[in-house]
């Protein structure tokens, strides 16, 4: 499949259904990275009155964003969409309490690390137009996030592996 066949609305590539898709749009991607928008507003999920999120809610924007990489990988290889898991991090730095209402943020992964079903993502967020990866001091939000895929996720939660 070419890139210019690749839908790359978040709804076909993420395994999430409305409302839990948190990501808006796809901004960049490339072999080994994936940039992603999100704008929070009143009404999102975990938006608070005024539109705010709190800034633990960063790490699922960045698994998010994990996951839409995942997925545009996956349809060049004109393979279907599969469940991924967040594995952890050993940190997660903030320099921000909240993501503001209104504003557009990127979210940006790298791939560091892939070894079958496992791989490891540097991992940040930044208000929108700041995210080149050159500028630390406008990150909001950094992380590196370990993943599994699993091949077969019915047998993965049956406990069935091979």
């Amino acid at each position: 499949m070419t890139d210019n066949n690749l839908d790359l609305t978040p709804e076909k590539l993420l395994p999430h259904d409305h409302p839990m898709i948190l990501i808006d749009a796809v901004d960049s991607y490339g072999d080994d990275f994936a940039v992603a928008l999100i704008t929070p507003g009143i009404g999102k999920p975990f938006a608070d009155g005024q539109g705010n999120v709190p800034v633990w809610v960063g790490m699922e924007y960045m698994a998010q964003c994990i996951a839409i990489y995942a997925g545009i990988q996956a349809q060049q290889q004109g393979l279907p969409i599969k469940v991924g898991f967040l594995l952890g991090t050993r940190s997660y730095d903030t320099a921000t309490e909240q993501f503001d209402s209104g504003q557009t943020y990127a979210v940006r992964v790298q791939k560091l690390f892939e070894d079958s079903s496992l791989s490891a993502f540097a991992c940040s967020i930044h208000r929108h137009g700041n995210h080149d990866g050159n500028n630390e001091q406008s990150e909001l939000a950094r992380a590196v996030i370990n993943t599994f895929q699993p091949d077969n996720i019915d047998e993965f939660m049956e406990g069935k592996t091979s």
